[in-house]
């Protein structure tokens, strides 16, 4: 969630609101506060290997070491100290389920990301949540059988899009919907394709062959980013070292890695998609919609190869339903708003 961080952080300190952020060290914020928080251990253990990355929220959180204790433990006195030293009015909750329990324990008022994929209701292991319970215990607070129940303490849950794409119910007081998590550029001439892909579980080498044998010498430009990708231009393809949001706007097909930020941010702009994915619950959640209402395509990651690319690329470039789906949606959307409404919202409160 670290470019919806960026993009909030972004759109309160320029109206002029004094923004702290609670990251890794790896995440650059310019002129922003930032307390360094620790990077949680991925490393093996006997129930990680069971769950595998997460289908459940539950899962996906304890697969990337969010809910072990000692990560627990040392991002809660962190959080403590901003609190502290910062004296937050609010809390914005961007996936981490410390923010809301700080902010009871602080009795401060959180602003919690809501997607519909973590309050599904799916069996998991319990032992995904016996640390993070017994974390709750250790600061005299009840129990919880899924992590979604942290949310009534949340003053308010945000979600993005419209409510085909992310099913709440409006009428819930706490939900405020909005449409896009930035302000999307003026669209030019679509005249290439994006391959952004910032998760992928392939070694770079394997994912770049993959790449190149599909598009190098294709009679269209390809912007290529995966992390510590070389920077360069080879043939028809052009490598970056960050995700640009211009280059995708002006795209005619993005493969991704169905991430929240870029499945939203595709649809926002009326490009269609093809989401490579992993089957954990968020990713699965935005591939199934853009399958369901025809404004992409999607294959799993076991699947990535040649053939499953170039045969999601040319269905969706030679049947123009996807583009007029993809506009459709764009301007459902748009109408609801970005994250300059969510702080008129707060700044109403």
């Amino acid at each position: 969630m670290i470019h919806l961080a960026k993009r909030l952080a972004d759109t309160f300190t320029t109206q002029n609101h004094t923004v702290a952020v609670v990251t890794r060290n790896d995440c650059v914020f310019h002129n922003i506060k930032t307390f360094e928080a620790p990077l949680p251990n991925k490393g093996f253990s006997f129930f990680k290997k069971q769950t595998d990355k997460g289908k459940t929220y539950e899962e996906l959180l304890y697969t990337q070491g969010l809910l072990d204790t000692p990560y627990l433990e040392k991002t809660h006195t962190i959080i403590e100290q901003a609190i502290k030293q910062f004296k937050p009015d609010i809390l914005f909750d961007l996936g981490n389920p410390l923010a809301i329990v700080s902010g009871r324990l602080h009795n401060i008022d959180v602003y919690s990301y809501g997607h519909v994929g973590m309050f599904r209701k799916k069996a998991f292991p319990h032992e995904c949540l016996n640390q993070f319970n017994d974390f709750l215990k250790n600061h005299q607070l009840e129990q919880l059988l899924y992590l979604h129940d942290l949310f009534k303490y949340s003053k308010h849950i945000f979600v993005f899009g419209p409510n085909s794409i992310q099913p709440f119910d409006d009428t819930q007081t706490e939900i405020i919907r909005l449409g896009t998590m930035v302000t999307p550029p003026i669209k030019g001439v679509q005249d290439h394709i994006c391959v952004f892909l910032n998760d992928m579980q392939l070694k770079p080498r394997k994912l770049n062959a993959i790449l190149e044998e599909t598009f190098l010498g294709a009679p269209i430009t390809v912007d290529i980013y995966y992390p510590h990708c070389k920077i360069q231009t080879k043939n028809n393809l052009n490598y970056y070292n960050h995700m640009f949001v211009d280059r995708i706007a002006n795209s005619k097909l993005c493969f991704h890695d169905g991430s929240e930020y870029l499945f939203n941010l595709c649809i926002s702009l009326g490009i269609p998609q093809v989401i490579i994915n992993d089957s954990s619950c968020l990713v699965s959640w935005n591939a199934h919609a853009v399958k369901r209402h025809n404004i992409g395509d999607t294959f799993l990651t076991k699947d990535f190869s040649v053939a499953s690319i170039y045969e999601t690329y040319r269905k969706i470039i030679v049947d123009p339903t996807y583009q007029q789906n993809c506009n459709t949606f764009k301007t459902q959307t748009l109408k609801l708003g970005n994250l300059n409404t969510l702080l008129t919202y707060i700044n109403e409160q």
